[in-house]
């Protein structure tokens, strides 16, 4: 009845469009205006899935109309696609459990959903996209890459105008720069491609040339090493490959645009991969930063982990026999866990890495061994088939194909060498595999024969799982966008009517509609506030106060244990329970030991999780001090959190406080100077170190020296610090600097106009300068 009003075809190409959509603007293109209050990947991903619904229901409707699908001629190549969903569903079976795994706990971030949408996508272009869609195929790759890179030329040309207002109104839809660089490489490759290939008229060079000249600039003001690698692997194939097919001009190498750009490319490569072992490497790299940031505005960098890191980790999850990894999404549990010394002694050693080195590396740790080796698997057959295509070709002498043909096929396997290179070198996994599979499907239809087999029970039972998948996944994702935009508006509406009551309503909505433990570990914060501020407010029926606090302080456990449950392994989770409790036992003298024990068994079940975090060694010495008031037992705590990491700069500094408290200042600036040299950016170790110089009845010419040192240093990381200037005001007052010290205080009075302290320091300059100017009077006469 259906196919009376409705033509198969229809929904196919609706199905085949749809998924070429969400393919090439997936990761590209952010829409605030319609979405918000999602951020990040989050918001990718509801765009994603949104489009692999209306996607998977129109080929549902077609594959019910046609009666029949298409399938690779080999039954090989049918097998290896599918080894990577059976890796990742094995990895799941065999690495977590329900609650933390793959099916259970991320359908709720959209994994299994995405991975699904991906995969049907890429089946429906590389099935479908060969005798019908090509040219248009390429068409709205182009197009959608430039909708992102144009706008992000026309910023950085308006900048260099100073039209620094204007500018970003052309980058509000950056997700990330790391994106916009991707696609210009990728709008390079075509251009390329194109140059070489069909563009003979004068205009068409012209055009292409000056596409890839400004997207090279583009790339090069935004500063990705492992870019410049991908772009010479590509560059180089091209070139490979346009000189076997020998072009009618029968061109000589040296006079191919693709040899030049190889030879950029690979200059690049290699001055960034010298650039921390080599000085001269250094400077040029030091100095194209420089001139980038001055000339367009983004100052952009990413960091990751080492390559042999990387190994190492998944080499010490097979020694444990995880051929199958760690889990899917659980990179990060194993970096807390097994992340090495010469991380922990770094200024990283508290970035929390979702992903390694690249993609390949990734994947080594969370899908295993097996989950590599079918991807491998799959990059191997591509390239044996076209090896053996391009072989063929050649020995046939095929004059047949045209030149937009030799286009599709030369471009399909320039982005298909390209994507390889991103997922070996790249960091940005999720990106990586994206662009994978948007080229591995381009170039299937170059290399793989499709026949159309009748449509079997098995298949049909399939297609409806998966699509039950999807739109459970799409469900999710609009609750997810409702969650999220409760969220927002709740503490929008808080700031504006302090209406506990609704935003309490509003969290415990929330929380349930997602069952997401970050917004039950934000209800617990919500009802620590709300015990603080019953605290602090004055009341003449205690019971009914003491009731009201009982209560939430209750809520916030039942909080944050809802939130271990849903993830228990998140150490987070456990630190906002102790939280709780550690507050609970400075309230309740009687039960003082109960509370006292119950923090700190959560406390250890946090480091449980996460072994080599000494911030949880640091926040156990805290919880013990506050307890016992005996600072030999705090100080071994602490010592437990130096011997994880030596150059913990926190540690000094309660080391310091400790010490100031004991009346031992010899020890505590000794301990803040090694908090200072710890971590040199730590603002509240120059602060502490400063207090602590001023801290005599009498200070010095070297204490008041080390003060200005201390507070100037805050000042100029950051200016709006009102402490180190209220500190640095009083430093110059001790140095009879009256001038320097009124300044400093007349600044902050006009910031805090109501604050007396700023008042009493006024008060005191004045009468620091009156003694001053009388001594000075009495010494003339």
């Amino acid at each position: 009845m259906l196919s009376k009003y409705f033509s198969s075809k229809i929904f196919l190409g609706i199905s085949f469009f749809v998924s070429l959509l969400s393919l090439t603007l997936f990761s590209f293109i952010k829409i605030p205006s319609l979405f918000p209050s999602l951020q990040g990947d989050m918001q990718k991903n509801f765009i994603f899935i949104l489009l692999g619904l209306i996607s998977s229901l129109s080929f549902f409707t077609y594959l019910i109309l046609k009666k029949e699908i298409n399938s690779p001629d080999s039954g090989l190549v049918t097998f290896l696609y599918l080894l990577v969903p059976i890796a990742m569903i094995l990895s799941t079976i065999f690495s977590a459990s329900f609650t933390n795994s793959f099916f259970g706990k991320f359908i709720s971030s959209s994994n299994l959903v995405f991975v699904s949408s991906l995969i049907l996508s890429v089946y429906i272009i590389s099935s479908y996209l060969k005798n019908n869609y090509e040219r248009w195929s390429w068409v709205t790759i182009i197009v959608s890459s430039l909708l992102l890179t144009l706008p992000v030329i026309i910023a950085i040309i308006l900048f260099n105008f100073n039209l620094t207002n204007i500018a970003p109104y052309f980058t509000y839809f950056i997700g990330s720069w790391d994106v916009v660089a991707v696609v210009a490489a990728i709008v390079i490759v075509i251009s390329l491609v194109y140059f070489e290939t069909i563009a003979f008229s004068a205009k068409q060079r012209f055009i292409s040339l000056a596409l890839i000249i400004v997207h090279l600039i583009l790339i090069t003001f935004i500063i990705i090493p492992d870019l410049w690698f991908a772009l010479a692997f590509s560059s180089l194939a091209i070139l490979v490959i346009s000189v076997v097919f020998k072009k009618s001009d029968n061109k000589k190498i040296y006079n191919r645009l693709s040899f030049y750009l190889f030879i950029v490319a690979l200059f690049f490569s290699v001055i960034f991969s010298l650039a921390n072992s080599w000085g001269k490497a250094g400077t040029v790299v030091k100095n194209i930063g420089t001139f980038s940031q001055k000339h367009s505005g983004i100052n952009y960098s990413f960091i990751k982990p080492q390559f042999r890191l990387s190994y190492n980790l998944g080499v010490a999850g097979l020694k444990k026999g995880e051929v199958f990894g760690a889990g899917l999404n659980e990179f990060n549990n194993v970096w807390q866990k097994e992340k090495p010394q010469t991380i922990l002694e770094s200024s990283y050693w508290d970035t929390e890495f979702i992903s390694s080195y690249s993609a390949m590396t990734t994947l080594f740790v969370t899908v295993g061994i097996f989950g590599v080796l079918a991807i491998l698997a799959i990059i191997f057959s591509l390239v044996f088939g076209l090896v053996k295509n391009i072989k063929r070709k050649v020995k046939n002498s095929d004059q047949s194909t045209d030149d937009e043909n030799k286009f599709y096929f030369l471009v399909s396997t320039a982005l298909f060498v390209f994507s390889v290179a991103l997922l070996f070198l790249f960091v940005n996994t999720q990106l990586a595999i994206v662009i994978f599979a948007l080229s591995s499907a381009l170039l299937s239809t170059h290399l793989l024969t499709f026949k159309e087999m009748k449509m079997s029970e098995s298949v049909y039972i399939v297609f409806f799982i998966a699509l039950l998948i999807i739109l459970s996944g799409s469900v999710i994702s609009i609750n997810r966008e409702r969650a999220a935009k409760i969220v927002a508006s709740s503490t929008a509406n808080f700031q504006k009517d302090n209406n506990s009551e609704k935003m309490e309503a509003d969290l415990i909505k929330a929380a349930k509609i997602t069952n997401d433990d970050t917004n039950y570990r934000l209800l617990t914060q919500f009802y620590l506030y709300k015990t603080q501020q019953l605290l602090s407010a004055s009341s003449t029926d205690t019971t009914e106060l003491q009731k009201q606090v009982l209560a939430s302080l209750n809520n916030a456990i039942a909080s944050s244990k809802t939130a271990i449950s849903i993830d228990s392994n998140d150490y987070n989770n456990y630190m906002s329970l102790g939280s709780i409790y550690a507050f609970w036992m400075g309230l309740d003298k009687e039960n003082k030991e109960q509370y006292y024990k119950n923090a700190k068994d959560v406390y250890t079940q946090a480091l449980t999780v996460y072994p080599k975090n000494p911030t949880i060694l640091l926040t156990l010495a805290q919880l013990e001090y506050s307890y016992s008031q005996d600072s030999t037992a705090t100080i071994n705590s602490i010592q437990k959190s130096l011997d994880l990491k030596p150059n913990y700069s926190a540690a000094y500094s309660m080391l310091s406080q400790l010490a100031s408290q004991n009346n031992d200042r010899e020890g505590a600036l000794k301990y803040a100077t090694q908090a200072v040299q710890a971590d040199p950016n730590s603002v509240d170790a120059y602060i502490q170190f400063g207090i602590l110089s001023l801290g005599t009845k009498t200070p010095t010419k070297e204490d008041l020296s080390n003060a200005y040192f201390a507070f100037s240093t805050v000042l100029q990381a950051d200016s709006s610090n009102l402490t180190a200037a209220y500190y640095l005001a009083i430093t110059f007052t001790l140095a009879k600097d009256y001038a320097n010290a009124n300044a400093l205080a007349d600044s902050l009075l006009k910031s805090l106009p109501d604050e007396e302290k700023i008042k009493e320091l006024k008060t005191y300059i004045a009468t620091e300068q009156g003694k001053s100017s009388t001594q000075t009077t009495t010494t003339t006469k």
